[in-house]
């Protein structure tokens, strides 16, 4: 049924103009946007807290909050403002055009690339290995039923396709961790339980470890390089460009660490029920806990792997190919043009309606 709500809300009519592929028709109001951010975010903090940069207590949770919040922020105050106000469509095209200098498109192209392409990786190693924890498949197995739902529910049709899904995948993680947070209510009858519940029972079973060395130094360190990449991560820039206006798309930013906290406020409550789903003992606790977490990990990875798939796939669709490779293209005007592969009809493959 998710997989099903993930598709349909990523499915939309293939023949559309530029801007609703590349830009989503720059219609996505701020409110929204600040949910496709929020949501596409989550499987960041994930997979920092999992690498061991953090210790498990409040103290490294704060931290690596902290550092996403602030990223979010200055990247709304600095940088979304001016991506919107220049009106392109791509990161790259804007270094073109801020610095005058073509040179600089290949550039942006490869920055684009070597942050995105790592990052998706792992997110399809993520869909393996909840494959094979949650249905015992093959690991490949799970990376390409990954790839399939992404590119269902985001590459047919771009921004609009990404806006539309990830605002599922956002009400998804939410209600999981809602239903997560009921559920350990209703079971322990007291909220306090939530933190021994991280703390002593799930935590230790945990295959990952945080740094042999903490300090103070190495904190801050991390808080740093937490800011900086959040600020500066191409897959959540990009949603600049669908904002109305440079307005919209600050306030986009600035909303989403709200958010954010809002679906890491329920992480002790899914932690909890990851203890419960581990024990597999079949009785109602572990079937709702194994449900929520599948759930919610399926919208996550999606809504991280699908932003980073488009992000590397527009750069080099306007950059490489209709920038670079074909002039004639470009000539007529980038603006007027529609998305050619996309427009798909019965007379293929006589060239699509451009």
């Amino acid at each position: 049924m998710a997989a099903l709500l993930f598709a349909r809300a990523g499915l939309v009519r293939l023949t559309r103009p530029l801007a609703d592929y590349y830009a989503a028709g720059r219609l996505v109001p701020a409110f929204l946007n600040s949910l496709a951010i929020a949501g596409s975010s989550v499987a960041v903090l994930a997979f920092v807290g999992g690498a061991g940069a953090i210790d498990f207590d409040w103290q490294g949770a704060i931290l690596l909050l902290l550092g996403a919040g602030v990223g979010l922020v200055l990247a709304g105050l600095l940088i979304a403002p001016y991506l919107r106000g220049y009106g392109g469509y791509t990161l790259p095209d804007f270094l073109a055009e801020r610095f005058d200098a073509e040179t600089m498109r290949p550039l942006g192209v490869f920055a684009v690339v070597l942050c995105s392409f790592p990052a998706l990786g792992a997110v399809l190693v993520g869909f393996g290995l909840l494959g094979q924890a949650v249905l015992a498949l093959p690991v490949w197995t799970g990376i390409a039923a990954g790839l399939v739902m992404i590119f269902v529910a985001t590459l047919l049709g771009g921004m609009r396709s990404l806006s539309l899904s990830q605002i599922a995948y956002y009400a998804v993680m939410l209600l999981a961790g809602l239903i997560a947070v009921l559920t350990v209510l209703w079971q322990t009858g007291s909220a306090a339980a939530l933190d021994s519940l991280l703390i002593d029972e799930v935590v230790p079973t945990l295959t990952w470890r945080p740094f042999a060395q903490t300090s103070p130094v190495n904190s801050l360190a991390l808080l740093f390089c937490l800011v900086t990449g959040f600020a500066s991560l191409p897959y959540l820039l990009m949603r600049s460009f669908a904002a109305p206006d440079a307005g919209d798309a600050r306030v986009s930013f600035l909303g989403a660490p709200v958010f954010l906290f809002l679906l890491c406020a329920t992480a002790p409550a899914l932690a909890a029920l990851y203890e419960a789903a581990s024990v597999a003992s079949g009785d109602a606790l572990s079937m709702i806990g194994e449900a929520v977490l599948v759930v919610g990990a399926v919208a996550a990875l999606l809504s991280a792997g699908a932003a980073l798939a488009l992000s590397m796939g527009t750069v080099l669709a306007y950059d490489v190919y209709f920038k670079s490779a074909s002039p004639t293209l470009r000539s007529a005007g980038s603006f007027s043009w529609r998305v050619c592969l996309l427009s798909w009809s019965p007379s293929w493959p006589a060239l699509p309606r451009c």
